[in-house]
């Protein structure tokens, strides 16, 4: 967190790339909490979804999302295994712009 830190002294943008989910809110399956197994793959940092993050990337729930968390945007662009529909978007871009701004394309 030093880093975050960091950037909010220098007015500086964060993106964070993670394995595991950083919201409960950005897994979307109601099927995993009832099995329990929600824990195996999303963690809960909702709290460090402010600024100076901006945008938030993450992979392993096999669920594409796209959304706020307070000030910070989740974006989750997931294939998973052939046999599943994930919504993945193969020409997904995420630009962010100098005033902090980020937007979800698919072009």
């Amino acid at each position: 967190m030093k880093e975050i830190q960091k950037a909010r002294e220098n007015r500086e943008h964060v993106i964070i790339s993670t394995r595991h989910a950083p919201s409960r809110h950005s897994t979307g399956s109601i099927d995993d909490e009832e099995a329990g197994v929600e824990d195996a793959f999303v963690n809960d940092h909702d709290t460090d979804c402010a600024d100076p993050v901006r945008l938030w990337v993450h992979g392993h729930t096999h669920r594409s999302t796209d959304m706020m968390v307070n000030s910070t945007r989740l974006a989750s662009n997931q294939f998973g295994y052939m046999s599943e529909n994930c919504g993945f978007q193969p020409n997904m871009k995420i630009p962010l712009y100098d005033d902090g701004t980020v937007n979800v394309t698919d072009s």
